[in-house]
């Protein structure tokens, strides 16, 4: 079983180690949980090789415009324990999000009061942000699957 840490200590060793992982939801799932404002998320670690940078790629039910941001990400679990979550974060306080594994070719992507994709520490008015997170949840869970690398837009 190929794990993410795994992963990124390949592309630590120099060898380019993306990984893409994915999910749209249907619009029948989408009519069971209302105040879920996501329609796909999907997020490619290491898209040049670098284990500590991933890309969040985001559709929200209300609309088809792509978001996409750029995380920093800690490598995989800490030394003292090796199954704690990866931490992902968005710079200028725009929020963060965990990565645990469940199985070879899922991960759960879970995030409290959400993160920001769009424009990273927006300094305009005409720069925009949506935040990824269920309105009214204390904590939002997504499962994606492992997929190839083209389907990270």
């Amino acid at each position: 079983m190929r794990s993410l840490l795994a992963a990124a200590m390949i592309a630590m060793a120099g060898q380019a180690a993306a990984e893409c992982f994915t999910r749209t939801y249907s619009d029948a799932h989408l009519a069971t949980t209302p105040n879920q404002t996501v329609r796909s998320i999907s997020v490619l670690f290491g898209p040049h090789g670098d284990p500590a940078q991933a890309k969040a790629s985001v559709v929200f039910r209300d609309s088809a415009e792509l978001w996409k941001i750029g995380v920093y990400c800690s490598a995989g679990g800490l030394p003292y324990d090796p199954d704690a979550p990866r931490w992902c974060g968005v710079e200028c306080d725009g929020g963060t999000f965990t990565v645990r594994e469940r199985g070879a070719d899922t991960i759960l992507l879970t995030t409290g009061r959400g993160f920001d994709v769009g424009t990273a520490c927006a300094e305009t008015d005409t720069e925009e942000t949506r935040r990824v997170a269920d309105r009214g949840a204390a904590t939002t869970v997504f499962r994606l699957d492992r997929a190839d690398r083209s389907a990270c837009r």
